[in-house]
């Protein structure tokens, strides 16, 4: 059993992952109903579960901007890149993050520099992980049920000492989160906010 797998040949390997792409597309059309045109995606990360996500996201805001930055897996070097693509980071309203780690490290950063969140920028993650309710403003993300995959793991795995040979893959579904990271001026000015 994997989770995440991407297996030419799977064999006996079942696979279970989660509607990235349907994350991607939730997640950017809750930016376009909060009034962003252009957005930001970064990930410290090329896997194809990011891809997905990006394409979701894509589709979601139609024809409008959305640029994908990259920026390196260490954390001293990815905050140098941060660095190095300020005026980047700033000429952008709203930021989709792959990941909750990337978006909550990247939010404190813009902070640091003297922008608001979501005042100046929204900024969002995925997986909604705890990190999203410990950080200032909370963050807005994807969530996937991790205890659903466990559940799903132990019953294929039973299934396989029982004598079950067929793989396959396992799509589990995910929900978008809104917290306050993404919320408009409006919505904050008529008492609107999310937990």
């Amino acid at each position: 059993v994997a989770f995440d797998g991407r297996l030419s040949a799977p064999g006996q390997v079942c696979n279970i992952t989660v509607d990235n792409y349907d994350g991607g597309v939730q997640m950017g059309t809750h930016f376009r109903e909060q009034g962003y045109t252009r957005a930001l995606c970064v990930t410290d990360s090329r896997t194809a579960v990011d891809g997905e996500r990006v394409q979701g996201f894509r589709s979601a805001l139609g024809g409008r901007t959305v640029e994908l930055l990259e920026a390196p897996t260490e954390s001293q070097a990815r905050r140098q890149f941060y660095e190095s693509h300020l005026d980047q980071l700033r000429s952008y309203r709203a930021i989709f993050a792959l990941s909750d780690a990337c978006a909550a490290e990247l939010m404190v950063f813009l902070q640091e520099k003297g922008l608001r969140v979501p005042e100046d920028l929204a900024v969002a993650g995925f997986d909604d992980s705890p990190l999203c309710r410990q950080v200032y403003p909370p963050l807005t993300s994807v969530r996937q049920d991790q205890g659903e995959r466990a559940r799903c793991a132990v019953e294929l795995l039973q299934r396989f000492k029982a004598g079950a040979e067929a793989a396959e893959t396992i799509t589990l579904p995910v929900t978008l989160v809104k917290r306050r990271s993404t919320v408009g001026r409006l919505q904050q000015r008529w008492g609107r906010l999310y937990p």
